[in-house]
């Protein structure tokens, strides 16, 4: 069972509250909305732009966006037993 939303930025804002680089970025285009949350001090803010933030842009749908996401070897979907902020300490962006 995967956490909602909800519970993962929640556990989020209650462990890093407060952190200045802590990211939450709201993507809207074409009715579709996603949403990045990422640490800037330790991720690379170039490759966000170039694999995540530009694509999001160009894709047509969520549902193709989804589906570029997934064919990056990087990008893997988030577990029930993940906890985020370690991941988020460890330089990954997690999408909604």
């Amino acid at each position: 069972m995967n956490r909602s939303k909800e519970e993962i930025t929640g556990l989020i804002k209650n462990e890093l509250h407060g952190s200045p680089d802590l990211v939450n970025q709201k993507l809207e285009a074409n009715g579709t909305v996603c949403e990045l949350c990422y640490i800037s001090s330790v991720c690379d803010s170039e490759k966000i732009h170039k694999d995540l933030y530009v694509p999001f842009f160009e894709e047509r749908d969520k549902e193709e966006y989804e589906d570029y996401l997934l064919s990056l070897s990087s990008i893997r979907q988030i577990k029930y037993g993940d906890h985020p902020v370690e991941l988020l300490l460890r330089g990954s962006v997690l999408i909604f």
